[in-house]
């Protein structure tokens, strides 16, 4: 069942109950329509209808990707001894899963992609902000290569950079380094269009100079040496493949910086563009319209990138700023351990690994319930989704919070109904370590 049925059974007020004034799914409470509690109708707030759509797009990038850390993103399980929690957070009104393993992957991922990117975005900030208190001019070039349909990504991407390997051991480019601070590059591309890939990198440059003018010329002098490089790599460029502009040019792009995915989410009931789209677009197009071509191209833009890195920092420029050096993966992780450091936090559902196997199809679903019916939500959406009632699960005798350990028959994931048992469980304690094994993906995964 969709989540979209979910959420209309659960909302029509013909299958799910809260008794507002007894413990949700007690034994022997009927359970109450929950519209008693939440409204007739549940419409789904902009930051759930993201959410949601980042899952689907995920669930999309797992079919394109099958082998890949991706697939298991936010859906298999980190312990087989503990399971997953749903939680809420009563001050902002959030709900999140802990006990799922995260991918870190910022090219794949549209459920990381994001939380990498902000860190990253952090990064440029802090240097902008570093540089313009010690008087250094940042600008904004931007460096690509003629290309057709017939070139295929990995060769054009293998090529460009070995024409930046020139231009970085140029004369020109050398005699440049006593006002160059230092730079930062970002590797992106488009595809799909009548053109095919068109990678491009950007570089945010900091200059020692008069003004941004006098910057400027000083950059202007690699536009040869940049043509020059792309020849001897065996490609070409004309005067686009060279772009130079100011300061405000740079703050905006760092503006702007991971917002591909947002634009991504929000335009993707849009006409496609048959110009060149960005990754995420791709896959859109592919979860949305059952693009086959556009899958084909993310699953390539994919391969090709994985293990790159999104920013490339000149040698000793993190250092001389005092910005540390985070990996994609941890700034994942670290984005989860700082969400479970949060004191408003309760603990609403909690899975074993089979149980979350039968109901984690519906993950926005259980969040969207979480956060306007707290236990009672995530009551309601395992009832609706499964036919069977969530067990209430009792406070802990250790301190910890009260939750609710579904209770769900035995089916397959075509929704073929077996012997039912319960494959919830209650238990007491709290979950593992997140730093440990509540976040990352472990090099020897558990079996999904």
């Amino acid at each position: 069942m969709s989540d979209e049925k979910i959420s209309h059974q659960v909302e029509s007020g013909n299958t799910v109950y809260i008794d507002s004034e007894s413990q949700p799914g007690s034994a022997g409470t009927p359970l109450v329509n929950i519209a008693k509690s939440v409204g007739q109708y549940l419409p789904a707030t902009d930051a759930q209808e993201r959410r949601a759509t980042r899952y689907k797009h995920q669930r999309a990038a797992a079919k394109l990707l099958p082998k890949s850390r991706t697939a298991k993103c936010l859906w298999a399980v980190s312990s087989l001894q503990y399971g997953v929690d749903v939680i809420h957070n009563s001050t902002e009104n959030r709900a999140r899963f802990t006990g799922l393993q995260t991918c870190g992957s910022v090219w794949s991922c549209p459920c990381c992609s994001g939380t990498v990117s902000e860190q990253r975005r952090g990064e440029l900030n802090a240097l902008l902000v570093w540089a313009r208190k010690n008087g250094y001019h940042p600008l904004m070039l931007t460096l690509t290569a003629r290309h057709s349909r017939t070139d295929g990504l990995a060769d054009l991407l293998d090529g460009m950079k070995k024409a930046k390997r020139a231009l970085a051991n140029h004369r020109t480019f050398k005699a440049l380094r006593g006002d160059l601070v230092g730079y930062v590059t970002a590797t992106e591309v488009t595809g799909g269009g009548k053109n095919g890939w068109h990678p491009h990198f950007h570089q945010i440059m900091l200059l020692k100079a008069k003004d941004q003018a006098d910057a400027i010329a000083k950059v202007e002098v690699l536009r040869s040496p940049w043509l020059a490089s792309l020849r001897g790599a065996g490609l070409d460029g004309a005067g686009a493949a060279f772009h130079i502009q100011g300061a405000s040019a740079a703050g905006n792009y760092v503006t702007k910086w991971g917002a591909a995915e947002e634009l991504t989410l929000s335009a993707n009931k849009e006409a496609r563009s048959k110009d060149g789209r960005m990754p995420f677009q791709l896959l859109a197009d592919y979860a949305e319209h059952d693009d086959k071509q556009a899958g084909a191209l993310f699953a390539e833009f994919s391969e090709t990138f994985k293990g790159r890195r999104q920013l490339v920092w000149s040698p000793g420029l993190k250092k001389l700023a005092r910005i540390d050096e985070v990996s994609d993966e941890k700034a994942a992780e670290d984005a989860v351990r700082r969400a479970d450091e949060s004191q408003a936090d309760k603990q609403v559902g909690h899975f074993t690994p089979d149980g979350w196997k039968r109901i984690r199809a519906h993950r926005a679903a259980l969040l969207k319930f979480a956060e306007a019916g707290g236990e009672a939500g995530v009551s309601a959406v395992v009832l609706a989704a499964t036919g069977r009632p969530a067990l209430p699960l009792p406070t802990l005798a250790n301190g910890g919070m009260g939750a609710v350990a579904p209770m769900l028959a035995e089916r397959s994931e075509a929704g073929t109904e077996g012997a039912p048992h319960p494959t919830g469980d209650i238990r007491g304690g709290h979950p593992p370590n997140i730093s440990e094994s509540g976040s990352r993906l472990e090099e020897h995964s558990p079996p999904d």
